[in-house]
């Protein structure tokens, strides 16, 4: 959460995952462990070794998912003064990033002929789609291209998104 132009409050979350019903009433916790146990299709299927909660139970993790103006009151929180770090996180097809300050970022990507490539301006937070095999990089962060072959294929060109409200997955990972 930003509350000044380099002032950030980052949440402490003990599960990073957030498992939710399809009728929507019911969530569980996951840790990284938790979901590794899990068999993930169309649907996300876990076993039953966790607690599953009622949406109306209010904890950190579910406040954030929720959207509910308790998080601030149950989360813990870290105080992030002048940070200016930029950040590039992948998450299945997307790259998630953050840029405190405009930055010319090149993404290159691999064709049926060669590479594509383009360069964007980037500033504050947003998603990357389509970009799972893409390499991007910027003056201060760049990621490492993937090197081995893929079964999956995507014809989709790259682009960026700067979401206000993220949609709701069956098993979200929430930020950290």
């Amino acid at each position: 959460m930003r509350l000044s132009p380099d002032t950030f409050l980052k949440y402490q979350l003990d599960c990073h995952y957030f498992g939710l019903a399809v009728d929507l009433r019911d969530f569980t916790l996951l840790t990284e462990a938790d979901l590794q146990r899990c068999t993930t299709g169309s649907v996300t299927i876990c076993p039953s070794e966790v607690p599953v909660y009622h949406a109306q139970l209010m904890t950190c993790e579910g406040s954030l998912h929720f959207q509910s103006p308790d998080s601030f009151h149950l989360c813990r929180k870290d105080l992030l003064r002048h940070y200016r770090t930029p950040a590039l996180i992948h998450h299945g097809s997307k790259w998630a990033y953050h840029f405190p300050e405009p930055r010319q970022v090149t993404i290159r990507c691999p064709q049926e002929k060669g590479r594509s490539s383009r360069t964007v301006s980037l500033v504050g937070s947003g998603l990357i789609h389509n970009a799972s095999t893409c390499h991007i990089s910027s003056q201060e962060v760049r990621t490492i291209p993937v090197l081995s072959r893929t079964a999956e294929r995507n014809l989709d060109a790259p682009c960026c998104s700067c979401p206000t409200v993220f949609q709701r997955c069956l098993v979200t990972r929430l930020p950290s």
